[in-house]
């Protein structure tokens, strides 16, 4: 019902947080560049020496996997900065250390033949520039202008930052995407991992609902299994359908003064902007997740399993569910007491 796509992009992105394969490989590609300039592994060495540098044209023999490498660093380019220091492997042609352009785009009257070295340390001694006497006063002047700095560090730096990590370079894939205004709704701190994920697919339109189910050619009864009035969907569970309109009100009593039923995404943005504290913001995020988990699976019981809890059963179970999470976070002793009045507030409605 949702598309790998959808799931594997960050939270931030509307998905799982799964990272697809082609974002494994652009982190492994980025990861492999930035260590070119930064280790000193036997890997990293070998392919400084042969290759020179990722923005080098890849020859016609060389391996896919430099290729991809290549290909990876022009779109990457700009996300990479240099820090010139005496002993760094930077590419003297190729690599866009000179006011982040490379020799070949300043292009003009310098040639590959100027120098006789592939990388920029044959042109420093100590930590001042050593230039051949060949070199044109304003190319000198251009080099001259980029200091070297005499403190240990990377020379490859990524997005301004001293240190970088894999997570870094799986943001980047997923950069162009619209980013999810709700995803803080159901992935809080305070969250049950799988409610939260039944509530995503809510968002999402993952739940095999009638409505959906309809769309794909399989035809089962429309009629809502919990108040048996009105089709089944996504919207009407959650929360047009009076049986679980009437849950949420007895676990979030400001509910009943909307003035229409509200829907899931209406309800999680509400909670949001409660004005309450953060502790009571991620229970009521904690009690519509749960409630979503507890209808969800009362209608597929109600459907497929012949199973059947009256709404007292169903309000109960999910006062059990919060009382078991609640009671372990801190400052929870009022919320304690907010769930033990479901009982009476049960009992005398029932």
């Amino acid at each position: 019902m949702v598309s790998l796509d959808k799931v594997c992009r960050p939270l931030s992105k509307g998905g799982l947080g799964v990272p697809s394969i082609s974002a494994l490989q652009h982190a492994l590609y980025c990861s492999v560049i930035y260590k070119m300039y930064n280790s000193t592994t036997p890997l990293t060495k070998w392919l400084s020496t042969y290759y020179s540098s990722p923005w080098k044209p890849p020859h016609y023999k060389a391996s896919l996997f430099w290729k991809s490498v290549c290909a990876t660093a022009i779109k990457v380019k700009m996300n990479f900065s240099f820090v010139i220091n005496p002993d760094a492997p930077i590419a003297l042609h190729w690599d866009h250390w000179c006011n982040n352009l490379s020799f070949i785009e300043l292009g003009g009257d310098i040639t590959l033949d100027l120098f006789n070295s592939q990388f920029l340390s044959s042109l420093i001694l100590g930590h001042n520039w050593n230039l051949p006497s060949s070199v044109p006063s304003n190319l000198a002047d251009l080099i001259c202008s980029n200091p070297i700095t005499n403190v240990d560090g990377p020379c490859l730096i990524w997005n301004n930052c001293s240190k970088v990590y894999h997570k870094d370079f799986i943001e980047d894939f997923y950069k162009d995407l619209t980013d999810c205004n709700w995803f803080e709704f159901i992935w809080f701190k305070k969250k049950i991992l799988k409610h939260s994920v039944y509530a995503w697919l809510a968002l999402v339109g993952g739940l095999r609902t009638a409505d959906a189910l309809r769309l794909r050619n399989i035809s089962i009864s429309e009629d809502c299994l919990l108040c048996f009035h009105g089709q089944e969907s996504v919207n009407h569970l959650f929360f047009e359908c009076p049986l679980s309109f009437h849950i949420l009100e007895r676990f979030i009593p400001e509910s009943r003064f909307f003035m229409l039923r509200p829907s899931l995404l209406h309800i999680l943005q509400w909670v949001d902007d409660y004005p309450g504290s953060s502790v009571v913001k991620n229970y009521y995020k904690l009690v519509v997740c749960c409630i979503i988990y507890v209808i969800w699976k009362e209608r597929n019981g109600r459907r497929y399993g012949c199973e059947i809890h009256s709404l007292s059963s169903m309000i109960i179970n999910i006062k059990s569910i919060l009382y078991a999470r609640v009671s372990r976070w801190k400052n929870y002793e009022g919320l304690l007491g907010r769930i033990n009045g479901l009982y009476s507030d049960v009992l005398l409605h029932f």
